[in-house]
């Protein structure tokens, strides 16, 4: 299951944080997100007597990380409106569910938005899933760098996400910059993860032997003092520790960046919707008026003609229609505005109107 004390300096977190009842038997530790994840599903589907092979992929989702899941059940996605920053709601989620279905996966913050679903929504699904029988996986790997809109928090989950259907992955890859070290870890019902034939630790022990060594002894200071901000809002920690420094600074980095390409993006006539996030260090938006009939056409030009790379949402399950693309603005400041310096000049070159004429001349 991992260090136990790493274990019980994350359920102390956890349970602070959104006043559950966590103890250290309720959580796993596994080598990143994406492993948690298909091992969750490996868990899920491959007990006797689950006769509901169905999982419900909510979108726009990272796509690439739920390949597998075909291997074990059938795929279902259900996306939300374009109106409501493409979040589902409340009915659109219950009303997808079918006889067949064992269980729901959604990332929060949402991608490419990186926007939470309100307390609200939990309390208003979880009991119905319960209900039901039917497992919610939420995968919070964007969760990271809180800033944005006017009031954006910690997410913050509401009591009743510690039900026994509700099976929560976390990583610590970019809150605290640690991807390579590829550590996580899953919190759910402690039958899930320690039945010995079928249980989830059984499977990563089979896998790994034991669960991911790398940052422990980091990790379980970096919960240590996440609880004592949380609590007081200053470390009281040693002179030479620099934890609460260092995480401001990043954030206040990232900040920073964040509102430079709010700018740049906002003087590019073509830009027409930004949807603010509410953490992580991507910016999603809406490319209006161009010649091009697709995000992928755009996305295929701009990367051919300047080597930009601007991220086609519909990679993620938006409509490719729809023109929505993600930005990463969580890089070096000089790449970052010579990158932002091209698309303004290719949004200039390719405006829908007259957009041939300007090529042909600048040719």
């Amino acid at each position: 299951m991992g260090a136990q004390p790493l274990r019980e300096a994350l359920v102390d977190f956890e349970n602070l944080l959104h006043g559950t009842r966590y103890g250290y038997k309720n959580i796993c530790i596994v080598a990143g997100a994406s492993y948690g994840f298909n091992r969750v599903v490996e868990a899920l589907f491959e007990r006797p007597g689950t006769g509901n092979k169905q999982i419900i992929l909510v979108g726009p989702t990272f796509f690439r990380m739920t390949a597998r899941v075909g291997r074990y059940a059938e795929l279902l996605t259900v996306t939300g409106e374009e109106s409501n920053d493409f979040q589902v709601t409340t009915e659109q989620l219950l009303c997808s569910v079918t006889e067949r279905t064992r269980a729901i996966f959604l990332v929060n913050p949402s991608n490419p938005t990186y926007k939470y679903y309100p307390p609200s929504f939990f309390e208003q699904v979880v009991p119905e899933l319960e209900k039901r029988g039917i497992y919610l996986v939420i995968d919070e790997s964007g969760d990271a760098f809180h800033f944005g809109k006017s009031g954006a928090r910690l997410m913050c989950y509401p009591p009743v996400i510690h039900s026994p259907n509700v099976i929560r992955i976390v990583t610590a890859s970019k809150k605290y910059l640690l991807a390579e070290y590829r550590i996580g870890y899953v919190l759910a019902d402690e039958a899930f993860l320690t039945d010995k034939v079928y249980g989830l630790n059984k499977l990563v022990g089979d896998d790994i032997g034991n669960a991911p060594l790398a940052a422990n002894e980091a990790w379980t200071q970096m919960a240590r003092h996440e609880i004592t901000l949380l609590s007081s809002e200053r470390c009281n920690c040693s002179p030479d520790c620099d934890f609460e420094s260092v995480m401001r600074a990043n954030t206040e980095k990232m900040k920073q960046l964040y509102s430079y390409s709010v700018s740049r993006l906002k003087a590019m006539g073509q830009v027409v919707n930004i949807i603010e996030p509410d953490c992580n260090f991507n910016i999603t938006f809406n490319i209006r008026d161009t010649v091009f009939a697709s995000d992928f056409e755009l996305f295929s030009a701009l990367l051919n003609e300047h080597k930009v790379s601007l991220l086609p949402c519909s990679g993620l399950g938006v409509p490719e229609e729809k023109m929505y693309f993600r930005l990463t603005y969580g890089i070096n400041r000089q790449v970052l505005t010579t990158g932002l310096d091209m698309l303004s000049r290719f949004m200039h070159k390719y405006r829908a109107a007259g957009g041939a004429e300007v090529k042909n001349a600048e040719e």
